[in-house]
């Protein structure tokens, strides 16, 4: 973790109270990926699941026991097969990783 990383979890850990619950709605994904990386919109769910398993160690890291993340709607399975086939595939590569790493999370009280 750079050293402006650890500044910034000690400033809102001192600077007041921590939610111990929160919550997250992954949207967006598809207009990031067409509008900044310029590429296909598939690929912005990659990025973003990227991004919200960072953000989850960063509310870890300064308190918040509980996370719930809205990442999937049945909307979402109306998209283009290349699209929902990525969502799905993430998915799996996911809970895959969880289940190798369950120790991890057990230990660190994930």
């Amino acid at each position: 973790m750079k050293w402006i990383h650890k500044l910034i979890l000690n400033i809102i850990k001192k600077g007041g109270k921590v939610p111990h619950k929160i919550a997250f709605i992954m949207d967006g994904n598809r207009r990031y990926a067409q509008t900044v990386l310029k590429s296909e919109k598939h690929l912005g769910h990659k990025h973003g699941l990227d991004r919200m398993i960072e953000t989850v160690e960063w509310c870890s890291l300064i308190g918040i026991n509980e996370v719930s993340v809205f990442a999937l709607s049945l909307d979402n399975l109306k998209r283009e097969k290349k699209e929902v086939d990525t969502l799905m595939n993430l998915a799996k590569e996911q809970f895959a990783k969880f289940v190798k790493h369950g120790n991890l999370f057990i230990q660190n009280g994930i």
